[in-house]
């Protein structure tokens, strides 16, 4: 994920310059690269919000899927998720759909 050191500096209060915050952050364990910001971007995404986990139940058809239950505060979604690493409370991204990720589009799969 690609965050610009000014908008950590919106929501994190520190005192270090961009190479400082690098090591930093990779003396911990976080990859972290000082990048250029007239680099093109590697990485493009369209309609990805932040949504937080409200339930989530065991898929009725399949043991090794849940169906979340998210919410943005304005609306409510129902998800089918594979992911083992989630619980109730965490906020996480979600590609609505027709988002695009990396010029791929999000799309619907109806069950049949």
């Amino acid at each position: 994920m690609k965050i610009s050191y000014n908008y950590l500096k919106k929501f994190i209060d520190f005192d270090l310059s961009p190479s400082d915050l690098v090591s930093l952050m990779c003396s911990i364990g976080l990859e972290s690269t000082l990048m250029n910001s007239f680099q093109e971007p590697e990485y493009h995404c369209t309609d990805v919000i932040t949504v937080k986990i409200i339930d989530i139940i065991k898929h009725p058809n399949a043991d090794k899927l849940s169906i979340c239950r998210l919410s943005d505060r304005l609306k409510e979604y129902l998800v089918v998720c594979g992911a083992k690493n989630i619980n109730i409370g965490q906020v996480v991204p979600l590609a609505k759909v027709g988002a695009t990720l990396n010029n791929n589009k999000v799309k619907v799969k109806l069950a049949t």
